[in-house]
């Protein structure tokens, strides 16, 4: 409930900050997911040291609202994405397992442009991210199934339902019309957290946390 206030306080003091004379416009992104989300914490149990976790290309899209105040160079752009990510989870004593998985993200990124003439731009952006899992107990579902011989069942590993990242960013703008651009999510919570109450792995698992670490590349296109 508080991530959820800090959006709307975020995006609130975004539109009281913005001139009057601040053009808006609405697009359409979309792009590819690159995650590296760290597992390390989990494979320092010695139980889970040869279990791997392959991170896969997944893609993201949806609508976004572009700001931009004339003259002086700063904007901002609000969007809400559909974002896709799979994994492969490898133990040597079972078959890969390829778990999915299905989010809403809301970023809210202050950018400032270069303006390079009437044909190209440059921005770099920053700014807060808002993930809301749709199926957030899927991939732990999937890992505790995987590692189920190698832990105590009562030790498991909870997925959270919404998660804060920091973005970074930059780009390049085309004819005002086309931006071409990567971003960093760099995961502020955590993903998920090991949940141990009992069993031979309790002190290791307990509070054993999964980061989210995404590279986005992306296309948008302004109307």
């Amino acid at each position: 409930m508080r991530k959820q206030f800090l959006l709307l306080v975020i995006i609130a003091g975004l539109a009281l900050a913005m001139p009057a004379k601040a053009q808006i416009k609405f697009g359409l992104k979309l792009g590819t997911n690159i995650s590296n989300t760290d597992f390390s914490e989990m494979r320092e149990i010695d139980q889970l040291k040869d279990v791997a976790i392959k991170n896969n290309a997944g893609f993201f899209v949806g609508p976004v609202m572009d700001i931009k105040i004339p003259l002086l160079g700063f904007g901002a752009d609000i969007a809400l994405q559909y974002s896709y990510n799979s994994y492969t989870i490898e133990t040597p004593e079972m078959q890969d397992r390829k778990s999915k998985q299905h989010m809403f993200e809301i970023p809210v990124h202050l950018k400032y442009n270069f303006d390079l003439g009437s044909i190209l731009g440059l921005y770099v952006a920053a700014g807060p991210s808002f993930g809301f899992n749709i199926n957030p107990d899927s991939f732990w579902k999937d890992l505790t199934i995987a590692v189920a011989d190698k832990i105590d069942g009562n030790n498991t590993y909870k997925r959270n339902s919404t998660e804060v990242y920091l973005d970074f960013g930059a780009g390049l703008t085309i004819l005002s019309k086309v931006q071409l651009g990567f971003t960093y999510n760099l995961g502020l919570t955590d993903a998920a957290k090991g949940r141990g109450v009992g069993g031979v792995v309790r002190e290791a698992w307990d509070g054993n946390a999964v980061k989210s670490r995404v590279w986005k590349i992306s296309a948008t296109y302004i109307f």
